[in-house]
């Protein structure tokens, strides 16, 4: 009886309070259907992966762990040194063989017109020791290279492997990242309709009903206090007149009514004695009428038992005297 007033006076408490109710229902739908798609749980799959993808990245920058390219690796640091050791030698090698071509000592030949080397003697034999130990030094300095290359071929067709490998699980990833991207993309697009439709649905929600019940759960001591007290006021206000009544003396009004229900309670007594006196009577009437029929029933089976009975004996003495003729007459 008060609310109409109370719509009115707390207006801008219950529109506030619509509004507070509106975001928090909105949030919490929000949230339901974020559960519901399991946004976490995808953006923790999608977060783990691109963790994973970036592991695989830095790996490519990194040696390969397997044990061909460990040793190729090992062998590599290994002799890779010596072959420095080896081209100086190499160099002593032919340093030496020059001095030793240099001391070698020259004839002239008549047919070339040219000095030449001669082909013998101690100077010659040194020159050709030297230039022993210098093709040695040269076929060892090749050697090893050789050997090096093979170790730097290994680790490479390693690197290349391993690069290839990573590069395929980096796809795979990138696949997974991907498709969970459309995945949180449409999962995100179908929620972000819903809450647009639920938004559009709260914003109609503002009949009596919702402003009577976000009234009714207000949380503001105040503006419940207040509302009950005009509640109380109203309510003092529509019962007053009939607490006066009940506890006043009895008008001539009154006196009238109370005569008028006292007239018509002994008329309606009056009609219910005679219901139960017709209701009586039939009852009567129709126990007679019944014995009746019953004592009527009883003579007419009687008479036709009788009937019956002595057509019955009037058959049985007409047999009875026709044999008895028959008898008399053989005799």
């Amino acid at each position: 009886m008060s609310s109409p007033l109370d719509h009115y006076i707390f207006k801008e408490q219950i529109e506030n309070q619509m509004r507070k109710n509106a975001d928090k229902d909105l949030r919490q739908y929000e949230k339901t259907q974020t559960n519901h798609y399991d946004i976490i749980g995808t953006e923790t799959k999608q977060k783990g992966n691109q963790t994973r993808r970036d592991k695989l990245a830095a790996e490519k920058n990194k040696d390969p762990k397997t044990s061909v390219f460990q040793d190729a690796k090992e062998n590599y640091e290994r002799e890779n040194p010596k072959i420095e050791n080896l081209k100086k030698d190499v160099g002593n090698k032919k340093a030496e063989a020059n001095t030793a071509w240099n001391r070698i000592p020259e004839v002239y030949d008549s047919l070339t017109r040219k000095n030449i080397k001669i082909n013998y003697g101690q100077e010659r034999i040194s020159y050709n020791t030297k230039y022993k130990a210098y093709t040695d030094a040269v076929k060892s300095l090749e050697e090893k290279t050789k050997e090096v290359k093979e170790y730097t071929d290994t680790m490479r067709m390693e690197r290349i492997k391993h690069s290839k490998d990573l590069d395929v699980q980096i796809a795979k990833q990138d696949k997974e990242i991907d498709s969970l991207n459309i995945k949180l993309k449409n999962d995100n697009n179908t929620i972000n309709v819903k809450v647009q439709e639920e938004t559009d649905f709260v914003e109609r929600l503002n009949g009596f009903d919702t402003k009577f019940m976000t009234l009714i759960t207000h949380p503001n001591f105040g503006v419940q206090f207040l509302r009950w007290f005009i509640f109380v006021v109203f309510l003092v206000i529509e019962i007053l007149p009939t607490w006066m009544k009940l506890v006043g003396k009895p008008r001539e009004y009154d006196i009238k009514l109370a005569s008028r229900r006292e007239q018509r309670a002994n008329e309606e007594e009056i009609e219910k004695q005679r219901d139960e006196e017709i209701a009586k009577i039939n009852k009567t009437t129709d126990v007679e009428s019944a014995q009746e029929k019953a004592n009527y029933r009883k003579a007419k089976e009687k008479e036709l038992h009788d009937k019956v009975t002595n057509d019955i004996a009037s058959r049985y003495e007409i047999i009875l005297t026709k044999k008895l003729n028959e008898w008399e007459s053989k005799s």
